[in-house]
């Protein structure tokens, strides 16, 4: 994912905590606000408890910012998302993180 769609900065990931909305599906929460940009920014937050191993926060990391690139870049603007995952996620495979992704967009109405 380009540089552009990544939420980096404290104060943004400030804006979205303090002032956006959330919506929870199957282990994955998504907390979002708008923004004044022509794009969303995305980013995740996967903890040591959630996954123990470095390789495992990465994977879902990588297969997460995969499925949002592929199937909602286009669809989604203005939007700042923070993705927080939790452990019941880790057993899923990609087809049913794709489900999971799509019914938490559509519970926040952003698809």
């Amino acid at each position: 994912m380009k540089k552009i769609y990544r939420l980096k900065l404290q104060r943004d990931f400030d804006n979205v905590f303090k002032n956006g909305r959330n919506a929870t599906a199957d282990g994955l929460t998504l907390k979002y606000a708008r923004n004044e940009l022509k794009h969303c920014r995305l980013s995740e937050i996967i903890s040591k408890k959630t996954a123990k191993t470095a390789v495992q926060r990465n994977l879902l990391r990588r297969r997460l910012k995969e499925i949002i690139r592929t199937e909602y870049l286009g669809k989604l603007s203005n939007w700042d998302m923070v993705i927080i995952v939790r452990p019941e996620l880790l057993k899923k495979n990609f087809v049913e993180l794709k489900e999971v992704v799509r019914l938490v967009l559509e519970k926040a109405k952003l698809i």
